[in-house]
């Protein structure tokens, strides 16, 4: 063959490109991802200090953390990050 084939397949009737419907998800998941990677990178390199913490155990604040990016505290409690070198 001299050229390859290529063979048009319209996505829709005015020939807008998939991409202009799908490029903001893409964005999203890229910085959610790069997000992502900062903070478990980051975690191990931190010690939180629990103050009238109200759980019950510390896999529980470790969780709530996780999943919730939050944490729930009674009185004058909370929570200070303290970065190791």
């Amino acid at each position: 063959w001299e050229r390859v084939p290529f063979i048009c397949f319209k996505y829709n009737d005015e020939e807008i490109p998939l991409i202009k419907f799908i490029q903001s998800l893409i964005y999203d998941y890229d910085y959610r991802k790069s997000d992502n990677a900062n903070n478990l990178e980051d975690m191990p390199n931190s010690i939180y200090v629990l103050r009238d913490y109200d759980g019950t155990n510390l896999g529980e604040f470790r969780h709530n953390l996780a999943a919730y990016r939050a944490v729930k505290v009674t009185g004058e409690g909370g929570v200070e990050t303290i970065s190791l070198p």
